[in-house]
């Protein structure tokens, strides 16, 4: 009797926290939008990114946050390269509601890379306003820790894999001067693989983590830019986003991001 305790902990564990405490198999990065309107202009960005996370725990330890940098080069008059890098830190402690002995420890760790390009067209006659639509390739590695207590058993879990993403991002940009707008919608595909964790196959089940495959996103964006009218090549950057995703599978719901961009070559110049 003494050896079935565990396995019936286990069991009241995941029944009761698989609805309250998903596991997020992704998040977004930063969108990559350059605002050129000619050739031979740069951009470098950095920024620092926030989004929801969950917590019901007393302490209330919860957090979401990471920094994306990018670059991008505009090759011709119409045709620029990008390039993007960016890291997560994730964790949701949570306690299911109205019981004591069920907690859940959830820390992420995410990372990736893009390459792409973008054709850009101005569409009014002073070249205010631009379309653009980019695409491009990338990689994400995801890894998280699952840290739960039922009762006074405790269980850990470990989860890791990778996924390729490739999308394709039409979208506007307008302004001239100190303040720019711009807005689009990001189409992904993403296939994950290299899966390996210690999960149960029924764990797994309940934690929409079985099966992990391919998955489809429509993700609408919006970006306000502003900077010092003397300085062209300085801009401050606010984004958000948010997710709209195919399949069975627990993702993050958007992101809100504060960065800096500059033209490296419009301020050597």
């Amino acid at each position: 009797m003494m050896t079935r305790l565990p396995i019936i902990a286990l069991l009241g564990w995941m029944i009761c926290c698989s609805c309250n405490q998903p596991r997020y198999v992704y998040s977004q990065n930063v969108r990559n939008v350059h605002f050129f309107n000619d050739k031979g202009q740069s951009r470098a960005s950095a920024a620092l990114t926030t989004g929801p996370s969950r917590s019901s725990a007393t302490n209330g330890s919860n957090y979401n946050r990471g920094f994306d940098l990018q670059g991008a080069y505009a090759i011709t008059r119409n045709f620029a390269a990008t390039a993007a890098y960016y890291s997560r830190k994730e964790r949701d402690q949570i306690q299911v509601s109205n019981i004591d002995v069920i907690t859940s420890d959830v820390s992420y760790r995410r990372s990736g890379w893009e390459l792409g390009g973008s054709f850009f067209l101005p569409i009014d006659m002073r070249s205010h306003s631009f379309f653009h639509i980019d695409g491009g390739f990338g990689q994400t590695s995801n890894r998280f820790t699952d840290v739960g207590t039922f009762d006074t058993v405790g269980i850990s879990r470990d989860f890791a894999n990778r996924n390729i993403r490739l999308f394709l991002q039409p979208g506007i940009y307008t302004g001239n001067g100190p303040v720019e707008f711009g807005m689009g919608v990001r189409l992904q595909w993403a296939n994950f693989g290299q899966v390996n964790t210690n999960y149960t196959p029924a764990e797994q089940q309940a934690y929409r983590l079985s099966g992990l495959g391919e998955m489809r996103m429509v993700e609408p964006y919006a970006i306000l830019r502003f900077g010092p009218a003397s300085m062209p090549g300085l801009r401050f950057e606010i984004q958000g986003s948010f997710t709209a995703p195919s399949g069975d599978y627990y993702t993050r719901a958007g992101y809100f991001s504060f960065g800096v961009a500059v033209d490296p070559l419009s301020l050597r110049r």
